[in-house]
């Protein structure tokens, strides 16, 4: 996305007038200089262009965000938010292109931008995509409306800027969504209580975290690579669902410079919590086929290939969302809400990895499995051999050990695992999003589900929790 913008709090004109035009007529502007005439001048798109708002077309919020209102310059045209392009499953364009507009002389080919005030990111939940076979029977007329068959009223029919947006794609091609009930935008109902649900399931989550790493930090044995790890991972998502419930209050009237940030050490630690989940199955994995190294050098190891890869992958991220504007490779943070701004931005900088990360996680547990069905059979071989007496303990306690080994790596797996992967699933197949809800559940209580895995299922690490506290207490009754 853009670069980080650095906004002169000490102007701030035209603030609290929210109400030159209504919420879906107002576009949020990446970055404004005020000029001593008292316009806004924004630079537009390609090198050296920019554009202007006179005064009582805009204003500035506390946070420094500019909003305008294109209609008030004109002639304007709506386009369609990226979350209804995310909903739609479209991969949607950055700006609209060329599109024949219609007045009674017939057509001719226009620039979008360049003949219509544009509304960028125009919230439009509520309503309905024109079906493909109608795709090529709509008008965009030379005044902002659109002419279009009715299939209700079996008409053609005329409705104005208010009740449409565009959604252009890659491709080249257009869409059109029919708005409805604008005054009872889905924002506003739906999607509110779901992201107030999710709000109190990212502090769940981050509480029982930090009752885990306690709880670890108290009761095992810390020279263990595989509890170190737990604690890394557990420590990492900590961070990152601090994060993502800093992102969902704040939402988009936060100051630039903090949503980015957090958007940063979001990406960050989200990242690292999936290379840390790679490090425990790999680690499983040599366990099974006896390469273990000395522990601390194997954590070493482990340490820097899951901190230090996501690191780069950040560096890179940041990076280009500071210098590129690119279409698809521009990360794009902040520029509609404190996320990336576009699906191919998600997929590069974030989705991606974490898919490549899950597929070697499947891989390494078909091994794994794999191993552990030969060294079961070899241990019944063993257990039915002339030695037996003096190798059946042995091959008991390994089969025994095995068996451990994966319950805890298929839990895992499950865990942190198979969720996301049906995350993909839902990104690839789209539908109604209530029938992805458990999966959302899921995902965003993933703090109570390792705490349950690695403290509350683990009866030993019960029976020195309540020792400890039996310990903690008969200490504060002597004092």
């Amino acid at each position: 996305m853009i670069s980080v913008l650095l906004f002169v709090l000490a102007s701030t004109p035209a603030l609290g007038n929210q109400d030159l035009c209504e919420a879906h007529l107002r576009t949020r502007l990446k970055v404004g200089k005020l000029l001593p005439n008292g316009s806004l001048q924004v630079p537009y798109d390609g090198p050296g262009s920019v554009s202007f708002y006179p005064e009582d077309t805009f204003w500035r919020e506390n946070n420094g965000a500019w909003w305008a209102c294109p209609c008030l310059l004109g002639k304007c045209i709506r386009q369609c938010s990226e979350e209804l392009a995310l909903w739609g499953k479209i991969n949607m364009a950055r700006r609209l292109g060329k599109i024949d507009v219609w007045d009674v002389q017939g057509t001719r080919p226009v620039e979008m931008s360049e003949y219509f005030h544009v509304v960028y990111q125009s919230k439009c939940d509520l309503g309905h995509f024109l079906t493909t076979e109608k795709q090529d029977e709509f008008r965009i007329l030379t005044n902002g409306s659109l002419y279009f068959p009715n299939e209700e009223k079996e008409e053609y029919q005329m409705i104005g800027v208010d009740h449409f947006c565009l959604l252009p794609h890659q491709n080249g091609t257009l869409s059109v969504f029919i708005c409805s009930e604008l005054e009872e935008p889905l924002s506003d109902g739906s999607e509110s209580w779901k992201l107030k649900v999710y709000r109190i399931f990212f502090v769940i989550s981050a509480v029982f975290l930090l009752l885990t790493i306690a709880a670890l930090c108290l009761t095992r044995d810390l020279r263990s690579v595989h509890v170190r790890s737990v604690l890394c991972q557990s420590g990492s998502l900590l961070l990152t669902f601090i994060g993502l419930t800093v992102i969902c209050i704040t939402g988009d009237t936060v100051h630039i410079y903090i949503c980015k940030i957090t958007c940063y050490v979001t990406h960050y630690f989200f990242l690292a919590s999936f290379f840390w989940l790679n490090v425990m199955c790999i680690d499983i994995y040599i366990t099974f086929k006896g390469f273990g190294k000395g522990i601390n050098k194997q954590f070493l190891n482990f340490s820097v290939y899951a901190w230090c890869t996501p690191c780069i992958i950040s560096a890179i991220t940041i990076t280009l969302d500071h210098f590129t504007s690119h279409e698809i490779f521009s990360p794009g943070v902040g520029e509609t809400y404190c996320w990336f701004n576009n699906f191919w931005s998600q997929l590069i900088y974030f989705h991606g990895p974490v898919l490549i990360l899950l597929l070697i996680n499947c891989f390494l547990f078909l091994l794994t499995a794999v191993r552990l069905c030969r060294a079961k059979r070899d241990a019944s071989r063993v257990l039915h051999g002339e030695n037996c007496s003096v190798h059946c303990g042995n091959a008991k306690v390994q089969q025994q050990q095995d068996k451990e080994h994966l319950r805890l790596f298929f839990k895992l797996f499950l865990l942190m695992g198979c969720t996301w992967i049906l995350e993909f699933v839902s990104l690839a197949v789209g539908g109604p999003s209530e029938i992805w809800y458990l999966t959302d559940a899921v995902n965003c209580l993933r703090g109570v589900l390792i705490f349950w895995l690695c403290v509350w299922s683990n009866k030993n690490t019960r029976d020195q929790l309540k020792q400890w506290f039996c310990s903690a207490r008969e200490t504060v009754r002597v004092n």
